[in-house]
């Protein structure tokens, strides 16, 4: 996950990392879906060796989540402090979610198994955690 201070889910988990409230800025419902790149990408490969021609459109799917439920989720698996949310003042609903039955459909004729909401929460805490590749110091001979 790139652009950790740009995208909520990536500033939830470090506000929680960090033992700091989860703060939500939106003001009004704003939806998610989220899937595992490696599954992501698991399909994407088995969809190339398919002996079919042609041309497969598809949305990632994952559970469509509203904002203060994916801050809850953080907060429980990581244990974070509180979260910190505007009243919401807007019924204008910001959505930007997958098509889930047809991605679902899609990772069962491949036998790929879907990756739990929890659990990409709890990897991807675990390489926020982890020392960033550039940060490491390597020595050539």
């Amino acid at each position: 996950m790139n652009k950790h201070d740009t995208y909520a889910l990536a500033s939830f988990i470090k506000d929680a990392l960090a033992g700091e409230p989860i703060t939500i800025h939106a003001d009004f419902p704003v939806f998610r879906s989220y899937v595992a790149i490696r599954q992501l990408m698991s399909l994407v490969f088995a969809l190339m060796l398919e002996s079919s021609k042609g041309v497969v459109r598809f949305d990632s799917g994952g559970e469509p989540l509203e904002m203060q439920r994916i801050a809850e989720i953080v907060a429980d698996t990581l244990g974070a402090l509180a979260i910190v949310r505007p009243a919401l003042t807007s019924n204008d609903v910001d959505q930007y979610i997958g098509d889930d039955a047809r991605y679902r459909a899609l990772l069962g004729r491949h036998g790929i198994g879907q990756l739990p909401f929890v659990q990409q929460v709890v990897e991807t805490a675990a390489s926020f955690a982890a020392k960033p590749f550039s940060e490491k110091c390597y020595t050539h001979a």
